[in-house]
């Protein structure tokens, strides 16, 4: 399989798989940016924020890259219920300090040292939700602390994970 790229466009069924839903495509970096919206906090430290932002598109680069659910037979890239992948809500308000990180990350992504595909990152609100993946509200406590964005991603994923950076968008 060729190297991961960063889609141009990303189809999002806003529902679980077979809920009827629509399907929406959109720009990666607007998907992107409206996880990002949805799943934490504007006012969080920007290590969180860059840990978390990172995260999200990983899980979405990941469903992409493997085709979890075009294999399947469906006609979406990745789902906006947080049982499964990461809350999207289609035409949100997005603040403006999550856009330009956004703008800023949108083609790195984490993977497993002598891998190729994105870390399917698993995450969840740490609070009421706990899981085996990042703790978004443990990010929020170890960026407080001074931990930075890397730091805080090793974490929860091992010392195994890398950044690759400046992946080209193709669509």
């Amino acid at each position: 399989m060729p190297y991961p790229v960063i889609p141009e466009y990303i189809t999002v069924h806003l529902g679980a798989p077979d809920a009827p839903a629509e399907n929406v495509t959109v720009t990666f970096p607007r998907y992107i940016k409206g996880v990002a919206a949805s799943e934490i906090y504007p006012t969080w430290e920007e290590n969180a924020l860059r840990a978390n932002v990172l995260a999200q598109i990983s899980v979405a680069l990941n469903r992409v890259y493997t085709e979890y659910y075009r294999s399947r037979g469906y006609a979406f890239d990745i789902t906006s219920s947080t049982a499964i992948d990461q809350k999207f809500i289609n035409g949100r308000n997005i603040y403006e300090n999550i856009s330009e990180l956004v703008d800023d990350l949108f083609t790195d992504y984490l993977r497993r040292q002598g891998f190729v595909e994105p870390l399917a990152a698993k995450f969840c609100d740490g609070v009421r939700v706990t899981c085996t993946g990042l703790s978004q509200w443990g990010s929020q406590e170890l960026a407080q602390n001074g931990a930075n964005s890397i730091q805080i991603l090793q974490a929860y994923y091992g010392q195994d994970i890398e950044l690759v950076t400046g992946a080209p968008v193709q669509n």
